[in-house]
């Protein structure tokens, strides 16, 4: 969970920042001595956990973007509701066994 936040901070917020100060190459991005990785994207950091692993066994009945993702696998997936999936910016996306979309849900791959 922690390099989760790690992995989605962002320094540039931050445009007092001394660039000698700044130390790239860090494992989780560039690293500041006085602010760490940056503050904080809580939702991205969110959304990433979703896509690190497999998606099963799951109903969506509101909207829901998976965007940013390597790669997406689903299995056993309902969408229902009038819910819109949208899976934007995917390396790879894996749909095994039953993948369901009522009426009046949409489906969206960007």
């Amino acid at each position: 969970m922690k390099s989760l936040f790690k992995r989605n901070c962002n320094l540039s917020v931050w445009k007092f920042l001394v660039a000698d100060h700044l130390k790239p190459g860090r494992p989780n991005g560039t690293w500041h001595e006085e602010m760490g990785y940056g503050l904080v994207d809580a939702g991205a950091a969110v959304e990433s956990a979703v896509c690190d692993h497999t998606i099963e066994n799951t109903i969506y009945s509101s909207d829901i973007t998976l965007s940013g993702c390597s790669s997406v696998e689903m299995e056993d997936v309902l969408v229902e509701d009038d819910a819109v999936l949208t899976i934007k910016n995917v390396g790879s996306l894996s749909i095994e066994g039953p993948f369901e979309a009522e009426a009046g849900t949409e489906l969206i791959f960007d």
